[in-house]
């Protein structure tokens, strides 16, 4: 069953989700001497990253031994305003001692198969491939059209695609994407939710509705096999869920 915690508002919400990013690097790093990381895109992890930019997770955080890879990411070059990765850079990256050889960034090119080709190759020869574990922490956010990284409720995917990597297509080619898929996102050992404010409210409500509301949004796609799944929220995504489910 999933973990869920309620938390006040967007920054009580990216304190704890700071805490656990220093807990889980060093748990993985004591258990297997590097920890990979998998962020996001999107408003709610700003402030997260922010967050552990600043004393004492920019010193306590083990960076040199962090991997760092990335959700989604638009088809744009790393410094388009729209890009996750310029984002993280700016907020985060630039200002912590992480290896630059071990921030694996979706690398843009000009024909976005071959950046899909060239980000599934990379991600294939640092994993196995028996089912094992990939990510030891993984954030994903919550669009509150159910969406997850840039799984979309009409863009076509299929959750049982056993691709890693996919292009995601837009009627503007300037919002096409490039997202992971499922079937390497539910090998991490813990995936977190980040979902802050109102206006996710409505789309929680749905997603802790038992029996689930059929079909399944993507972002219920995300069943880690071997691992653990939190949902971290604050009240105001939080106000339309059951009280059971609150407490």
């Amino acid at each position: 069953m999933p973990t869920t915690k309620i938390f006040q508002d967007l920054s009580a919400l990216s304190h704890a989700a700071a805490a656990l990013f220093l807990e889980k690097a060093r748990e993985a790093i004591a258990s297997h001497g590097s920890c990979r990381v998998l962020l996001s895109g999107g408003d709610t992890p700003r402030l997260l990253y922010e967050i552990l930019a600043r004393p004492p997770y920019s010193t306590d955080v083990p960076w040199s031994k962090l991997e760092v890879f990335w959700s989604d990411e638009r088809w744009a070059p790393a410094d388009s305003l729209y890009s996750n990765q310029g984002m993280a850079a700016k907020l985060l990256l630039n200002h912590v001692p992480i290896p630059a050889g071990q921030i694996h960034a979706i690398a843009y090119s000009d024909n976005i198969h071959q950046t899909v080709d060239d980000y599934e190759a990379l991600l294939h020869n640092l994993f196995p491939k028996d089912g094992s574990p990939t990510f030891d922490l993984a954030f994903l956010g919550l669009g509150s059209d159910g969406h997850t990284a840039s799984l979309f409720p009409d863009a076509g995917l299929l959750p049982t695609d056993e691709h890693w990597v996919y292009p995601v297509f837009f009627d503007d080619p300037d919002l096409n994407r490039i997202t992971l898929m499922p079937s390497l996102l539910n090998r991490s050992a813990l995936t977190v939710f980040l979902v802050s404010g109102a206006g996710k409210a409505e789309i929680m409500q749905r997603f802790f509705k038992t029996p689930p509301a059929l079909p399944l949004l993507p972002a219920q796609w995300i069943q880690p096999l071997n691992g653990k799944l939190y949902w971290l929220l604050d009240e105001a995504a939080a106000s339309l869920l059951p009280k059971e489910k609150k407490d």
